[in-house]
């Protein structure tokens, strides 16, 4: 991990842009500041439904270790702390009650009795997550992750188990959405070894290796937060001087969520091609909105 720090380092004592490396920064849209956590130490809670089809710890567990997997790397020192389970099923960020607000892992599971368990995104998106930041400065101020439990069949064992088919499985995925919750987007397809990456647009069903980090992932995670030393912005902010802050909301960077394509729910791309885990569809935004 010697060798990601001291990338990250000299990227950001040179002024090197992070185009130049095979990660890519989420940032307010269309071409603003990129976003980031003016923390360190961050937290979410867990919906307790999470994913009826298989046990609740087993979907807790894989929740648990794919944030374990990105607080891992010695070159960067965020962390990641579940607080609780919570009937809390609201994404999205409360603006009269600002301390009310946690970082949700939900599932919408389609229960005909309860209205806030139907899915309200794309179909083809396996999951969503709402980010809500400061679009003056980037900094995030709510990430709100939720899974497509209507559309797609969720798994959580591991190859070789004894009867293990794996569909979409929740540590992949979820690996994959925490580099949104924190900051990174999907590496351009041209970047060396960027289908290896945890953050690279597509999975096909049945695929595990997004549980683990490539060295674009790590790369990126420790550009924006390097371990004892300021968090760094691929793209700086550069508010008007006496400007009031403006907060906005979106969904995963800068759409409505991660696609997948199979079991019926597919997305089409630009060329007709049909992509897994990327960020496609209409923008959710609350530009403009102050705080209050």
């Amino acid at each position: 991990m010697r060798l990601w720090r001291a990338i990250a380092m000299a990227a950001a004592a040179l002024g090197v842009s992070p185009a130049a490396a095979g990660f890519q920064c989420s940032r307010v849209p269309p071409a603003g500041p990129s976003l980031y956590w003016n923390t360190r130490a961050l937290t979410y809670a867990i919906n307790r439904i999470a994913y009826p089809p298989l046990p609740a710890q087993d979907v807790y567990d894989a929740v648990r270790v794919s944030f374990e997997t990105w607080q891992a790397p010695s070159c960067s020192d965020l962390s990641f702390t579940l607080l609780s389970l919570t009937d809390d099923r609201t994404a999205g960020y409360n603006w009269r009650v600002p301390e009310d607000n946690e970082n949700l892992v939900v599932w919408r599971n389609g229960d005909a009795a309860d209205p806030a368990d139907a899915w309200r995104h794309e179909r083809g998106s396996i999951a969503v997550t709402t980010t809500t930041f400061n679009s003056r400065t980037g900094e995030l101020l709510d990430a709100d992750i939720e899974f497509n439990g209507v559309w797609y069949q969720f798994t959580t064992c591991t190859p070789p188990a004894p009867g293990c088919t794996v569909a979409y499985d929740v540590q992949n995925t979820m690996t994959h959405e925490i580099g949104h919750f924190f900051g990174l987007d999907h590496p351009l397809p041209t970047e060396p070894d960027a289908t290896e990456a945890t953050m690279y647009s597509s999975a096909p069903r049945g695929e595990t290796s997004k549980r683990d980090l490539a060295a674009n992932d790590i790369e990126g995670l420790c550009f924006i937060y390097p371990a004892g030393q300021p968090t760094q912005q691929c793209f700086p902010a550069v508010p008007p001087a006496g400007s009031d802050p403006i907060f906005s909301q979106v969904g995963s960077n800068p759409d409505t969520g991660c696609m997948c394509s199979g079991d019926g729910a597919t997305a089409a791309a630009p060329g007709g091609a049909l992509l897994c885990l990327l960020a496609v569809g209409r923008r959710r935004s609350g530009a403009g909105r102050r705080a209050r």
